[in-house]
């Protein structure tokens, strides 16, 4: 029951946190708000070999619907939800069997440099939650990717985490692969840096 308690305190925390940083007209530099949609893999049979999870059966196929935020020029926050289309359980069980797992996860991504760069490395952690086949799990996500910016307003992100369970009984690490793209719903007032 306390993970339940984190559950909805960390959604509470994360959705609030969205609603401050949602605006209209974006009058930054940094990135104005996003929201996105992604194809998934995770692998949990053996997440420390890339080249296992592309082997037949190794991965779960998945998606995301996703909010992405500028914190600064530098920093970006994700909130996102993933469905994922497996039968995985730590410890499977007729009473709590399911063909669908749920996470909720939120991200801190750093850049080198500031967003109006056309391709862009950035790295990844933050905190999710997942519940597969009954069971509460927490996670670290700790990876990172490349962004592509078309005019800023839509971006194409190349993703990938390694998942550090927090909770090993119930959770297994996991490895991520995300393709996603996201188009702005911010109006931009900003004088806006060329993309180079």
């Amino acid at each position: 029951m306390p993970l339940r308690k984190l559950a909805l305190a960390y959604v509470s925390a994360a959705m609030s946190f969205a609603a401050f940083a949602q605006d209209n007209n974006c009058t930054s530099p940094q990135k104005c708000s996003l929201i996105g949609f992604s194809a998934n893999l995770t692998n949990f049979t053996k997440p420390l070999s890339i080249g296992n999870s592309f082997k037949n059966g190794n991965s779960s196929a998945g998606f995301s619907i996703m909010y992405w935020r500028g914190i600064n020029r530098n920093l970006d926050f994700t909130f996102r939800y993933n469905g994922l289309f497996t039968n995985y359980s730590k410890n499977p069980s007729p009473s709590n069997s399911s063909d669908y797992g749920n996470e909720l996860e939120s991200d801190v991504h750093g850049r080198l440099l500031a967003d109006n760069k056309f391709v862009q490395p950035f790295v990844t952690t933050g905190l999710g939650l997942a519940v597969y086949g009954g069971k509460w799990g927490v996670f670290v996500p700790l990876g990172g990717g490349i962004q592509f910016n078309f005019e800023e307003i839509t971006y194409l992100f190349l993703h990938m985490s390694y998942r550090a369970t927090l909770t090993s009984s119930k959770l297994d690490n996991s490895l991520f692969y995300s393709l996603g793209i996201a188009e702005s719903i911010s109006k931009s007032r900003y004088p806006r840096p060329k993309i180079q």
